[in-house]
């Protein structure tokens, strides 16, 4: 249960950090 959590927890910021990356990549690209 435990584990399950923290792997769902570690998969969010993974998620969060490559859609910032994305945004960071788009936004340079764009200028």
């Amino acid at each position: 249960m435990i584990r399950r959590i923290v792997s769902l927890i570690a998969w969010l910021l993974s998620m969060k950090l490559k859609l910032r990356i994305t945004i960071i990549v788009v936004v340079v690209i764009i200028r």
